[in-house]
């Protein structure tokens, strides 16, 4: 399941409408199409569910507030539903891939962001990444974190939270 629309805007200056398309594209979709998959019967104990949450899905990130939160959302929905069933389910947080997913963000405003945020276009070929989450669903991880340097702030995270929110809000978020 790989579902997703970004933001960029402050959290104050994003609109009400903002929050929800990005929650609608990113959360209500990949739950929505799971749930649906279930009622027409196309799983058994067997299946194999992989969603694609985000970096921002650990942890807050500067005018990211909306897509953070349905990353977050995401992540708490497929763990609930692997404790519940025991469904094999395996959650994909990449960091920096090299996708136009800045191109189509939203800005707070609802128009379209329309640039390529110089992170995304150096950040970890889209290829590279996809062997590498298909690696990690093959060997039945519960979580694949793929990235480059930007994951450091996985552990930063982690084991220095005082740290990382020093840092955190003076890394560029664009």
């Amino acid at each position: 399941l790989n579902a997703g629309i970004s933001q960029r805007s402050l959290a104050m200056g994003t609109s009400q409408e903002v929050n929800r398309r990005v929650m609608e594209v990113d959360f209500f979709a990949p739950v929505h199409l799971t749930k649906v998959l279930h009622t027409a019967g196309k799983w058994d104990a067997a299946t194999h569910i992989a969603a694609t949450s985000s970096i921002s899905g650990l942890f807050g990130f500067p005018q990211r507030s909306a897509y953070c939160a349905a990353k977050h959302a995401l992540k708490g929905f497929f763990e609930a539903l692997q404790l519940e069933t025991g469904m094999k389910v395996t959650l994909l947080f990449p960091g920096r891939i090299n996708t136009p997913i800045s191109l189509s963000a939203l800005e707070g405003d609802g128009s379209v962001h329309g640039k390529m945020d110089p992170g995304q276009a150096g950040g970890m070929d889209a290829d590279v990444c996809a062997r590498k989450c298909v690696n990690g669903i093959v060997r039945g991880r519960r979580q694949v974190r793929v990235g480059g340097k930007e994951m450091i702030s996985c552990f930063v995270y982690k084991w220095f939270p005082g740290l990382f929110f020093r840092f955190a809000g003076k890394v560029s978020a664009v």
